[in-house]
């Protein structure tokens, strides 16, 4: 999975097998990567294959420390609860941080 767009350090828009454009988020997966770079697919917490301008003009505006400490919240909320948190979860643990 090739990185065509950094968004922060911890999301990425990529081109996944089929060639199709994907965005994928993880706590610092791009860091100190450049576009072309592969991904850690181990890295990844999230994919939103069909995600609009909308999400990723969101990701390009929230903090990198924000985006960060919702993943480390998400990580630890999904073991206790045992079961995946909603898709816009990121958004809004972000938002309110």
């Amino acid at each position: 999975m090739k990185i065509l767009h950094k968004l922060n350090n911890s999301a990425a828009i990529c081109t996944n097998s089929s060639s199709d454009s994907i965005i994928v988020i993880g706590k610092g997966i791009t860091f100190g990567k450049k576009e072309g770079d592969e991904i850690d697919k181990s890295r990844i917490d999230k994919i939103y294959t069909n995600a609009d301008q909308k999400i990723t003009k969101l990701i390009e505006q929230i903090p990198d420390e924000y985006f960060e400490m919702a993943t480390i919240i998400i990580r630890y909320a999904e073991r206790k609860l045992e079961q995946p948190l909603a898709d816009d979860a990121y958004f809004v643990i972000s938002d309110h941080i």
